[in-house]
């Protein structure tokens, strides 16, 4: 009798943990696996973009408490896909997440308190949070950071800082910072000033992140030969590849070689057409050699219409001599606006600065000086401040100077080669001036003047040595009066006009 209640006992007993497994898996397949659920049905409607039926989905999945699911319906609000959008209520879920430590959340909270939707803007509060996320190991996070310390923007400006950010998003493949790494090593800003290394990075954001930028600088380095050895057909494609995502100075940097001839066969109609292309832009120097082009009549239909209308535009970008231009063709009438004088000294201050760090870049580079019969290598600087005569490594007269005064500074010797080069560049634009045709005569005009830009005055202006006012005739055409050695000639319908433009401008 013992015996049956016994086994009676255990039967029930056995009966209960059975019942209560049963529960378990019930309760642990609807109330701990139904959040995953969710989540995955929200996935699977986002891929189909029923963002409507994804937002349900994740609501559900947020409300069991599914910590991925409010950085998605986060996302959704702030989209306004398939929700309203709500800037705060896609703070409020990405909060929640960021503080449990989720990456993506974690950006996209920094965000918003950077932009300053959903709540105030609070630099100091993103920078803590894109720096949680970038030590999450998430590349955007650290794109941002690098941004932010480049830029000074919220934290004291920290260029070392910012390669450091850069380089983790870059070594994980981020393009856009590996553009922005390889930038820092060509200007030498937060590391070393590295050309090869500047060269690597800027090669792998365009090939790997197709940056239009990227091609643009790596051609350069292929065309001056900057970190790598000169190869002009190299330089040509690399440009050809940014321009086909219209970037403005590829664009001119290409029509220039196809003009030239150089890396490329020489193909005036393909550098008209990308110099018309950068004009549009607003890049002033395209614009002015696709006016000169209609000028002359070089790869396109000789047009005045369309030469005086592109020289316009080069004014209009700061071209600093696209208006002498438009006054040798005639126009005398044609006045300087003050934005258009603003846009031209602020393209000549350009200038001068491009030109000051390209020599003193060229000052930097290394190559063999002859010193008193030693010949040793040393920097273009070191050489020339020793009085030595340098040369390039490959042997060529490029560059090549010899101080005058061995115990001038190097202040005054480096302004020497400057005052050099710039008589260069004169003649060079002389001589290039003197080649072309011969302006077409103007409807009217009875007095012509001939002028040569001379100097300036204190305020910039230009002042010219002119002819006085002649008589127009057939024979008085520009050649005429670069043979009687000036520049070009400005036309006038009487001589007191001529008179009184000689009385403001001449000396």
């Amino acid at each position: 009798m013992r015996n049956r209640r016994s086994e009676a006992g255990r039967t029930v007993l056995i009966l209960l943990v059975l019942v209560g497994l049963s529960a378990g898996v019930i309760y642990a397949r609807k109330v701990i696996g139904a959040p995953e659920r969710h989540f995955q049905e929200g996935l699977e409607a986002h891929g189909l973009r029923d963002y409507v039926t994804a937002a349900t989905a994740w609501q559900q999945a947020v409300d069991l408490g599914h910590l991925e699911a409010h950085a998605r319906l986060g996302d959704l609000y702030l989209e306004g896909h398939g929700v309203a959008r709500n800037h705060k209520r896609a703070f409020e879920l990405f909060e929640i997440a960021a503080k449990e430590g989720d990456g993506a959340s974690q950006r996209a909270l920094a965000r918003l308190y950077d932009e300053g939707r959903g709540v105030e803007p609070d630099l100091e509060q993103a920078v803590l949070w894109y720096w949680a996320a970038g030590k999450n190991d998430d590349v955007e996070a650290q794109l941002a950071l690098g941004h932010i310390y480049a830029e000074g923007r919220g934290v004291e400006r920290d260029y070392a800082e910012a390669a450091t950010w850069y380089r983790k998003a870059a070594e994980a493949g981020l393009g856009d910072a590996q553009h922005a790494l390889g930038i820092l090593y060509y200007e030498g800003r937060g590391v070393e000033k590295d050309p090869s290394l500047a060269l690597h990075w800027l090669t792998r954001a365009a090939e790997d992140g197709n940056i239009a930028d990227a091609w643009y600088r790596v051609g350069r380095f292929h065309e001056f030969g900057e970190g790598v050895p000169e190869d002009l057909a190299q330089a040509v494609w690399c440009y050809d590849k940014a321009a086909k995502e219209q970037h403005t100075e590829a664009l001119y940097r290409g029509g220039r070689l196809y003009e030239l001839g150089r890396g490329a066969e020489q193909h005036a109609p393909t550098a008209v057409a990308m110099y018309r292309q950068a004009g549009t832009q607003g890049h002033g120097e395209a614009a002015y050699r696709l006016a000169r082009a209609y000028e002359v009549g070089e790869g396109v239909r000789r047009s005045r219409y369309d030469a005086e209308k592109w020289y316009a535009k080069a004014v209009d970008n700061g071209h600093p001599e696209a208006m002498a231009a438009l006054q040798a063709m005639g126009l005398d009438s044609t006045r300087l606006s003050r934005y258009q004088q603003r846009r031209i000294d602020a393209k000549r201050k350009e200038e001068r600065e491009r030109k000051r760090a390209a020599l003193d870049h060229k000052m930097e580079r290394p190559g063999t000086c002859e010193i008193g019969g030693t010949i040793e290598m040393r920097t273009r600087m070191d050489c020339l401040n020793r009085g030595g005569r340098f040369r390039e490594p490959s042997g060529g007269s490029q560059g090549s100077f010899v101080t005058v005064d061995t115990e001038r500074d190097w202040n005054d010797q480096r302004r020497e080669l400057r005052r050099r080069q710039r008589e260069q560049q004169r003649s060079e634009y002389r001589r290039d001036r003197s080649s072309y045709r011969d302006d077409p005569e103007p409807p009217s005009g009875d007095y012509i003047v001939c002028n040569a830009r001379g100097s300036r005055d204190s305020s910039g202006r230009a002042h010219y040595r002119c002819s006085s006012a002649i008589p127009k005739t057939s024979a008085t055409t520009t050649s005429w009066c670069r043979e009687q050695g000036y520049d070009s000639r400005r036309l006038f319908k009487h001589r007191s006009s001529a008179n009184s433009w000689r009385s403001r401008n001449c000396w």
